[in-house]
């Protein structure tokens, strides 16, 4: 089986983009809980919390919603790219942590499920955390060998 992926020189791209995008939509909420850790109520009361958000900057939330999509869009892009020598054995090491990722999002998810009752674990964190433990995975068994 042959998959079409994306060429080498895109992973630059798409850990620029990733970095970019993530900056922008963490530094908002890094501010939300200084905020209101310093001053110890919502930063909605807050006056010094309103100017020094990043929602300011970007215009609205819709903008740092769209934001995260291309944060997680751009480590998807990441992870099917090419590696610089493609054989046999990278993709069965793509395969095994394909797997041994699913596997583990499949156990946490079951958990949070059975133990999060404010829900608070969504569909983007499960996204998020199932390609960065991908990544993690792919990049130990890859030099593990």
């Amino acid at each position: 089986m042959n998959i079409q992926i994306l060429p080498n020189w895109f992973k630059k791209v798409a850990l620029i983009t990733f970095i970019v995008s993530y900056i922008i939509v963490g530094f908002d909420s890094f501010i939300d809980g200084v905020v209101d850790g310093f001053i110890g109520q919502p930063y909605e009361y807050s006056e010094v919390a309103k100017s020094q958000r990043m929602l300011d900057f970007v215009g609205s939330k819709t903008v740092l919603n769209y934001l995260e999509i291309v944060a997680l869009l751009s480590i998807i892009a990441y992870v099917i790219t090419k590696e610089k020598v493609e054989d046999d054995y990278i993709k069965i090491l793509r395969l095994e942590s394909y797997q041994l990722s699913f596997t583990i999002i499949i156990f946490v998810g079951i958990v949070f499920i059975l133990f999060d009752k404010d829900e608070l674990f969504g569909l983007f964190d499960s996204i998020t955390l199932f390609l960065w433990l991908y990544l993690i995975i792919f990049f130990i068994n890859k030099r593990k060998d």
